[in-house]
């Protein structure tokens, strides 16, 4: 038998987002044999170039160095030979909600021969998978269990907002439960019902507490470990400060915003956006970046905003961390990616007037905490003026300690540590 191995497997960019880091940290220790079966994303993501030249990882699928029982050429694929050999008389893009049923109902991973191939000749495997697949298949947790592998979930998010309700779908599990309203329940156990799949897991890994309460009220605490942020600590962003995701806005100005948005299921009005958009481009020495969020955009396509001279619309054609690189501050919805410029000392203004929910910026930073138009107003003339002074000490600490560091020394070293203790890997 060889040395211990581990074996993820990444569909979405928002996984390679919160799953690379963790891989990173494991690789540079060079302990155990890592795999990685791509489903959804391209190899050539500027993330995982940052971890492929490790000895110990091996990446499969998704035009990697191998392909070990992997799975028929997705949608995507197909549609990309297929606009080669017709030209242009198929769209270019395919809209997102349709793109995501065409996809969830003709592509597979036959999980069990993938795994039953990368296993052969270890007897220490950990499969470690997030946790939006871990509630939405059992063939993972299956296949470990009847071959005796352990199985960890790992974060799929930073939790954006406080409140519990914050879609609509989870608006509509509060008021069809039966027995919540005569007594009072605890929303995060009710909304988050769906979460109670993943008890079939060994352990279940999460960025911070308040991530944790999703899944706490279903499963043994020895199942849960609060191990950090992975995706915004420091270290990590260290790391990534040296990729390149590539291009940047063509123009700026003496102050560069970036405005990124949500999907309106996210209780996110539209109008209020709208609104948003034509009061800070009034400014005249402010360029606007309004990022769509990549799993669904707010705007429509041929918004009249794209025909502002300093405001432009992009959607996946531009990173997210090119473009928290590039802005001077941030304007939010309620995303995780506006962690990144906090961390980074940039200011971000959380427009809670914009939408239902109350996020987790808001909570932690006074001066981010945008209730009105007029608010928003002084927030951008105050930041004409200063971008550097914006997070009071004690606020900032806070936060970092608590929804980043989560009481770790280091985050990516608490993640490879648990994973090694699991392969039995001595310290």
């Amino acid at each position: 038998m060889r040395n211990g191995k581990a074996i993820f497997f990444l569909q979405s960019h928002n996984e390679v987002d919160q799953i690379v880091p963790i891989i990173y940290g494991l690789a540079r220790r060079g302990r155990v044999d890592i795999d990685i079966v791509l489903t959804g994303v391209e190899s050539g993501d500027y993330r995982i170039d940052l971890i492929r030249d490790f000895d110990t990882v091996s990446i499969h699928g998704r035009d990697g160095a191998t392909r070990a029982n992997s799975h028929s050429p997705t949608l995507r694929e197909r549609t990309n030979i297929a606009l080669k050999q017709v030209g242009r008389k198929l769209p270019t893009r395919i809209p997102g909600g349709l793109y995501r049923r065409l996809a969830s109902s003709s592509e597979s991973v036959d999980y069990p021969a993938v795994l039953d191939s990368l296993t052969d000749g270890y007897e220490n495997v950990v499969i470690l998978v997030d946790w939006s697949k871990a509630k939405a298949s059992s063939a993972i947790s299956e296949f470990a269990g009847r071959e005796g592998y352990t199985t960890v979930v790992l974060p799929h998010g930073d939790s954006p907002f406080q409140n519990a309700a914050r879609t609509e779908r989870t608006f509509e599990r509060l008021v069809e439960s039966e027995d919540c309203f005569e007594d009072q329940h605890d929303l995060f156990e009710v909304v988050f019902s769906i979460y109670e799949t993943m008890a079939d897991h060994d352990y279940m890994l999460m960025p911070n507490e308040l991530t944790a309460r999703r899944i706490t009220p279903f499963v043994d605490d020895a199942q849960v470990r609060v191990c950090g942020s992975p995706r915004y600590n420091p270290e990590w962003l260290a790391v990534l400060s040296g990729a390149e995701p590539g291009p940047g806005p063509d123009q700026s100005a003496a102050l560069n915003l970036v405005l990124f948005t949500r999907r309106s299921t996210f209780f996110v009005s539209e109008q209020a956006v709208r609104d948003t958009i034509r009061l800070v481009t009034s400014f005249p020495d402010v360029h606007l970046v309004v990022k769509e969020h990549p799993r669904g955009g707010l705007l429509d396509e041929d918004s009249r905003f794209e025909n502002i001279d300093n405001c432009e619309i992009v959607r996946d054609e531009m990173e997210s961390a090119t473009l928290t690189a590039w802005g001077d501050a941030f304007l939010s919805l309620g995303t995780s990616i506006t962690f990144e410029p906090v961390m980074n000392g940039k200011p971000v203004l959380a427009l809670e007037y914009a939408h239902g929910n109350y996020t987790t910026i808001a909570h932690y930073f006074s001066e981010s905490d945008i209730r009105s138009r007029d608010d928003l107003y002084r927030a951008i003339h105050a930041l004409r003026g200063d971008t550097e002074t914006f997070y009071p000490a004690e606020e900032h600490r806070q936060f970092v300690d608590e929804m980043i560091l989560a009481g770790t020394d280091s985050v990516l070293e608490t993640y490879a540590t648990f994973i090694e203790e699991q392969l039995g890997v001595e310290s």
